[in-house]
């Protein structure tokens, strides 16, 4: 298998100090691949609208939905991904905001690539189902400064280890963990593992991994 494997399969974070509560989703980042684009009013960007449309309406019974749409050399093959622990409602918005995201960052990219915190969406003009990939991935940085970072650090290495482990084994939610701990008598540290549930376990806990140790 390739090795130019795609971090969106996965999704790792880590929140220290605070809880998130559901409002409104988060954009993270997008990434439009450099190659082939289509025109507009193309065959192509009617699939891809075609498809867009379809994986919004799976939002209220599906966190993950993969679609293709058309036939070669204009056929799309597209899927979406929601965390587990968001809700229906809050997967809907997200992959809604996602599909505009992507035209206004990608306008006329063949392949392209949004996360959100609660989301991701990825669509192609070759097939993506089922394919363990770790690049291009989203490389964010928390602004919040963490001052006694000597015990936070193995806390947050032991419960990352879990949390990707667990992850890695596959259960009727798919491959999701979540782990929290804490680094000091006030704070805690939380953590959540996800990839699509497309790819065995190996692949997860390899791309989770690599995930972990990016830099």
């Amino acid at each position: 298998m390739a090795e130019n494997l795609l971090i969106l399969i996965s999704v790792i974070m880590c929140l220290c100090q605070f809880n998130r509560v559901d409002a409104e989703v988060t954009f993270v980042s997008s990434t439009c691949v450099n190659g082939a684009n289509y025109t507009k009013n193309s065959i192509y960007e009617k699939n891809l609208n075609l498809l867009f449309s379809e994986l919004s309406t799976k939002t209220s019974t599906h966190n993950f939905y993969n679609a293709t749409s058309g036939k070669i050399p204009d056929k799309l093959y597209a899927l979406y991904q929601c965390r587990t622990d968001v809700s229906a409602e809050i997967c809907n918005e997200c992959i809604i905001a996602a599909t505009n995201q992507s035209v206004h960052s990608c306008p006329s990219a063949k392949e392209a690539y949004v996360w959100y915190e609660e989301c991701m969406l990825r669509y192609a003009n070759r097939s993506i189902f089922s394919s363990a990939e770790t690049s291009p991935g989203p490389r964010v940085w928390s602004l919040r400064n963490v001052s006694n970072y000597d015990a936070l650090a193995p806390v947050l290495a032991a419960k990352l280890d879990s949390v990707i482990s667990r992850a890695a084994v596959a259960t009727p939610f798919g491959h999701f963990a979540t782990e929290d701990g804490n680094w000091t008598l006030f704070d805690s540290v939380y953590c959540l593992a996800q990839c699509t549930p497309d790819i065995d376990g190996f692949h997860c806990k390899n791309c989770l991994t690599r995930a972990f140790y990016y830099d």
